[in-house]
């Protein structure tokens, strides 16, 4: 990490310029090093690194540069996998005042956090708002909030969601199945069990 720090640097100081993808770079970098492991992660987001990299940004912006969605969704999932989702939401709409408009990684990005927080009902309102927008959830999209919903222990609802999915052209993937039959069989639920099938 410092040595690509310290080739920004000598890239500054011979008068280089840099781009989107630069900035890009080093984001990605400052982020990517956060998740070697979980308490590694924590730890670099106590002392800054998504910090440093939400700066990268504002030079980038000060510049003249214009990010581009890939170094949205780099920022908006680092600030999501530190815990840092409200933080995140605000760049959201930060990002939209710019002219930005968020994809289907920002949202994946931004449900997962929620989710992680135990938000699902926000997640799920921001599920429905991609739509609104008119975006098309992906099966990230759907493993996720039905892992969730199964996670804290509402496989019907998770079900139900699955069940919309598939009603909105959702082609479920294997993972889409583990989630749901393993927990399913956890619950021995019969109801549930028939419902899938």
């Amino acid at each position: 990490m410092e040595e690509a720090l310290g080739l920004y640097r000598d890239m500054v100081v011979e008068g280089v310029i840099a781009n989107t993808v630069t900035y890009n770079t080093l984001i990605n970098a400052f982020l990517t090093r956060g998740a070697i492991q979980e308490a590694l992660k924590l730890a670099l987001c106590k002392v800054g690194a998504v910090e440093k990299a939400r700066g990268l940004f504002e030079e980038m912006i000060m510049k003249g540069l214009h990010p581009n969605s890939i170094s949205c969704n780099i920022l908006i999932n680092g600030l999501c996998r530190c815990g840092k989702v409200y933080d995140a939401l605000e760049f959201l709409r930060d990002m939209i005042h710019q002219g930005l408009m968020p994809d289907i990684v920002t949202y994946n990005s931004l449900i997962n956090g929620l989710c992680k927080l135990g938000r699902i009902s926000e997640a799920l309102n921001l599920f429905d708002r991609l739509q609104v927008e008119g975006m098309c959830p992906d099966v990230i999209t759907y493993n996720t909030l039905i892992s969730w919903h199964c996670k804290e222990g509402m496989i019907y609802d998770a079900c139900l969601l699955l069940n919309r999915g598939v009603n909105n052209g959702l082609v479920p993937n294997h993972l889409t199945w583990y989630i749901l039959v393993s927990n399913l069989s956890k619950e021995r639920d019969e109801d549930n069990q028939s419902f899938i099938v």
